[in-house]
């Protein structure tokens, strides 16, 4: 009978580490399938809660209240949710309801004979007949000041009186929506400059002596005695920019190149939607565009010098040694169904242009109705539009043609940049995930 030969170490050490790694590799698989299955379940979990506080889409013939999201028809009271629609007020009498506003006002509060009512609910224990409405869901009643459904507790009544936008102010307090914001002086508050003649008023912002406040919060480092809002050109979206004299900013987040240590270098180029869709920068040579949902400058590429720009048109510019024009591109993807994926915009340089010879020549209408004016320089003729395109774009300047029409000049050797629109990432992504719990949009939080 033979003997059994026993293992040496290393046999053992070998069998037992391929156990191991089986195991862990069960651990693991298990543990993908349980992460697979709870995003899963997170997805349709918000999916079914997005669903569940839809509103209705059409409530046929209903009179809109003005300035207010409230409409009245079948015998009932609506309130409109932006993005997700109509919901029943359910508690209000439609026959005595009244909408609280004031012109530009957001319109999100109203009474009828017997309640007060902040979007679809009624503020308990305020009585129509006792509130006065300053704006803006601020409120006086003799139980104090309430903005919406929220008592504002520190507020004094006496002094309490409403500014613009949501900002609001007593002897001691700033406040932005029930808010105080912390460390602001009520007693030297200033409106922000801006163009009275071609910008609209720029209700996010406040400023004190000391410190400038975005929709209630501190800018660090903003100067407030030289901050300026900057008018966006065709901009719908409320786009916030703004400068102190040294530094740019948009919102409350401050323009800048990372490596720019002294702060004070980066130049502005262009704000247009029109002719091109993010804000343009430049610093030396180097060229940028602001990514506004990222709040970050995106390098775009270099000039062959550092001249400053001058403008020349909307949408088009030189250093004395080029002329440029700047053009914008919505980007889409997805074959017979194309979806929107993000925007592009571009800085060109027009090649056979001399800037130096480069004389506007008149206005212009284009065989496509598009009106506009004629640039000359040597034997070319350019056309710059002065209307662009409902969601597409046009460039700053094109070539025109003898026979009338117009030709896009080349964009390939621009400097260019597209930026991905975040609301459309992979479900692979971890923006994705994050988009998934992000709360609502702000223009509607009121």
């Amino acid at each position: 009978m033979s003997k059994k030969v026993p293992q040496d170490a290393n046999s053992k050490q070998l069998v037992r580490s391929k156990m191991n790694f089986r195991e862990s590799a069960k651990i693991a698989f298990y543990a993908l399938i349980v992460i697979f299955i709870a995003v899963i379940v997170v997805i349709i979990w918000k999916i079914y809660l997005d669903n569940e506080q839809q509103g209705l889409s059409n409530i046929g013939e209903a009179q809109d209240l003005p300035y207010s999201r409230y409409s009245r028809g079948n015998g009932k009271i609506y309130y409109l949710k932006v993005g997700s629609g109509y919901y029943d007020v359910d508690s209000a009498d439609a026959g005595t309801f009244k909408a609280f506003n004031t012109v530009n006002d957001r319109g999100t509060m109203g009474k009828d004979a017997r309640h007060v009512f902040f979007k679809t609910a009624i503020v308990p224990g305020l009585k129509p007949e006792e509130v006065i409405y300053m704006g803006n869901n601020f409120c006086k009643t003799k139980h104090g000041i309430f903005y919406g459904n929220t008592h504002l507790k520190t507020a004094d009544s006496a002094s309490f009186h409403y500014i613009r936008n949501y900002y609001a102010a007593d002897g001691k307090h700033l406040y932005y929506k029930q808010n105080v914001v912390i460390g602001a002086d009520a007693n030297s508050l200033q409106a922000i400059i801006y163009d009275t003649e071609h910008g609209n008023p720029p209700d996010e912002y406040i400023r004190d002596r000391n410190h400038v406040y975005f929709r209630g919060i501190c800018i660090k480092g903003a100067q407030p005695s030289a901050f300026t809002f900057l008018k966006v050109e065709d901009d719908a979206w409320d786009t916030q920019y703004a400068f102190d004299g040294v530094h740019y900013f948009n919102e409350e987040h401050e323009v800048l190149v990372d490596q720019d240590e002294a702060k004070t270098q980066l130049k502005l180029l262009s704000l247009d939607k029109g002719f091109g869709w993010y804000g343009i920068f430049y610093q030396g040579t180097e060229i940028y565009c602001y990514d506004t949902d990222r709040h970050e400058l995106v390098f775009m590429g270099s000039r062959d010098n550092s001249t400053p720009f001058s403008k020349i048109d909307r949408g088009i510019f030189t250093d004395n040694r080029h002329l440029y024009f700047t053009f914008g591109k919505w980007n889409r993807s997805g074959g017979r169904m194309p979806q929107y994926i993000g925007h592009t915009t571009g800085l060109c340089v027009v090649k056979e242009a001399n800037p130096h010879t480069f004389k506007a020549a008149g206005s212009f209408v284009t065989q496509n109705k598009i009106e506009g004016t004629l640039y000359r320089s040597g034997k070319l003729t350019y056309f710059h539009p002065s209307f662009h395109a409902q969601g597409n774009y046009s460039p700053g300047l094109m070539l025109m043609k003898a026979d009338g029409t117009t030709e896009q000049l080349p964009t390939n050797d621009g400097l260019s940049k597209f930026i991905r629109d975040d609301s459309g990432t992979s479900i692979f992504s971890l923006q994705f995930y994050k988009n998934l719990l992000k709360a609502d949009s702000v223009y509607d939080d009121y």
